[in-house]
């Protein structure tokens, strides 16, 4: 699958999905230690105008690096991705590349150096989502997380970050007491069924919050902000986070939300007793199986509508947006090498009511309809083709 994306995407000229791919792939190779054609793939992918690659495919460039060896080049790479990253302000990935460059730093027996990068790292993982595609990186580093936890410097960052790890590098929950069954939509739409019945929220921000707990527990009321409502002003910010706590509690159980740690520096995370079925989970488990029917039923638009103001909002329907296309794509390409045109053509329609704007796919729907079409289905997709280019 992941070499048609790379194939179809090199053809159709789309960057994004030409990149998205070759790091996948590069991911793959070095779970299976083919780290000599992991590299040839790397100088595959496209440059900028200065020669310089993408900032994912650096970083599994430097990850290679380190696995050959060559330690100074991984470390020298890292830390200049490390500072793009910062630049941007991309907490999410920076944590990700401070992780390995703390672990290469490591490696090279510069052991103070790793610990300030590592501690770096530990509390941008405290800020951010650590999510499941990370398991074999973590699992990887496991070394790393081991010195941590004996560095007096590091060990306090350790055991929140840890937590959040449960759930990705494995371990139970082990509580006990009522479970409090939740449907949570938020895909083109935004509810929570509570044993099938729907509840209904007073504060706007309590099913987002809900929805982020789950996602990334273990945050502060600051963190919160910072990734829910940048926005705000911290004061009206944190009391509003607070009622939507408090309305949380109020309609799902005082349990609904735990809190941990001083109380100038509360962490707060959803409690054992609530069991969420999570439509984007399900939705994400759908593209993973190739599942693409069962994907398209349940993507019925952006993620949490009408929260246009969150980054982590924003990058969480980039990225369901984009694992769709992905998947919609390649099975155009398939389907169009069948030359089962009317496929194309239903796919590619589905395509466009996800991305509007995706000229190469335009162009092949118009050139199915040509092989398949009805003069009038020919007309409306190449109007709406050059409406698109316009």
């Amino acid at each position: 699958m992941l070499d048609n994306i790379i194939e179809t995407s090199g053809r159709f000229g789309s960057t994004e999905h030409l990149i998205w791919g070759i790091v996948k792939k590069v991911e793959y190779l070095l779970q299976s230690d083919n780290t000599s054609e992991a590299m040839r793939l790397v100088y595959q992918s496209p440059q900028d105008e200065n020669g310089q690659f993408p900032v994912p495919v650096r970083i599994v460039r430097a990850m290679i690096n380190r696995r050959l060896g060559n330690l100074h080049e991984a470390i020298e790479e890292l830390r200049s991705v490390s500072l793009d990253l910062e630049a941007a302000g991309n907490v999410a990935e920076l944590a990700r590349v401070r992780l390995q460059l703390a672990y290469a730093l490591h490696l090279d027996t510069q052991v103070e150096a790793s610990a300030d990068v590592l501690r770096a790292a530990l509390q941008g993982l405290l800020r951010t989502n650590i999510h499941p595609s990370m398991r074999p990186e973590l699992e990887e580093l496991s070394e790393l997380l081991h010195f941590a936890a004996l560095e007096p410097s590091l060990a306090p960052y350790l055991e929140p970050v840890m937590d959040s790890l449960a759930g990705v590098l494995g371990g139970a929950d082990g509580a006990d007491g009522e479970r409090v069954r939740l449907q949570v939509h938020t895909l083109g739409r935004v509810s929570i069924l509570k044993g099938g019945d729907p509840v209904t929220f007073q504060l706007k921000g309590s099913v987002p919050l809900l929805v982020y707990l789950a996602l990334t527990p273990n945050r502060t009321i600051g963190e919160i902000l910072l990734d829910l409502y940048p926005e705000k002003e911290p004061g009206a910010g944190s009391a509003y986070v607070r009622k939507s706590i408090q309305e949380l509690r109020e309609l799902l159980g005082h349990g609904a939300v735990l809190t941990e740690g001083p109380r100038n520096h509360s962490r707060y995370r959803l409690g054992p007793s609530l069991q969420i079925d999570l439509d984007l989970t399900r939705y994400l488990d759908a593209i993973n199986r190739a599942e693409t029917a069962r994907a398209l039923a349940l993507y019925r638009g952006e993620f949490l509508p009408g929260s246009d103001e969150s980054e982590w909002v924003l990058q969480k329907r980039d990225e369901a947006r984009l694992a769709l296309t992905f998947e919609l794509h390649n099975q155009m390409v398939a389907f169009r090498e069948r030359h089962e045109w009317r496929r194309v053509i239903l796919l590619a329609n589905q395509y466009l009511r996800v991305d509007a704007h995706e000229m190469s796919v335009h162009e092949l729907r118009v050139e199915a309809a040509r092989r398949v079409g009805t003069a009038a289905e020919l007309g409306r997709y190449v109007a709406a083709m050059n409406s698109s280019s316009n």
